[in-house]
């Protein structure tokens, strides 16, 4: 699988539409810090008018989150 490197306006779109689907996917954004991660999950949750749940991954064992409908960011 290739990496996509996506500008902040195309990366959104992206997450929105898969978070939208009726796939019961959810994205994993991967990037330095201060990137921007969480500042687009808030906006896009702003947009849908939803709640968002930040969680610190680097604190979880492995199976703590399993099968939770989250947005995971570090």
């Amino acid at each position: 699988m290739a990496l996509r490197f996506l500008n902040y306006e195309n990366a959104k779109k992206a997450v929105m539409l898969t978070l939208l689907g009726n796939n019961y996917r959810v994205p994993m954004l991967i990037g330095e810090r201060g990137v921007g991660k969480t500042a687009m999950m808030k906006d896009i949750a702003k947009d849908m008018n939803a709640n968002l749940i930040t969680i610190d991954a680097n604190v979880l064992k492995e199976g703590e989150v399993g099968g939770s409908k989250l947005i995971i960011l570090k």
